[in-house]
């Protein structure tokens, strides 16, 4: 059984997915964009199974300046 999914109700529904297709779509690895944005793969890999760290809106905020769509 997978998962639940972690919600943040400052955080759009879906973020898990909406990173994780985007950055496929932008055929980006998890390293790359880790790398990119300046944080941990293990953090990108948490957040894309559905869990939301503690300084998410940092981090989202990141990734939405880095052209990810809305996720705050």
């Amino acid at each position: 059984m997978p998962e639940k999914k972690e919600h943040n109700e400052d955080v759009l529904y879906d973020y898990y997915w909406t990173i994780n297709i985007t950055r496929r779509r932008r055929k980006l690895s998890i390293g790359q964009l880790a790398k990119s944005i300046g944080e941990s793969e293990e953090i990108i890999r948490s957040i894309e199974k559905g869990k939301i760290p503690q300084n998410f809106e940092e981090i989202f905020r990141t990734l939405k300046s880095f052209a990810f769509i809305g996720l705050c």
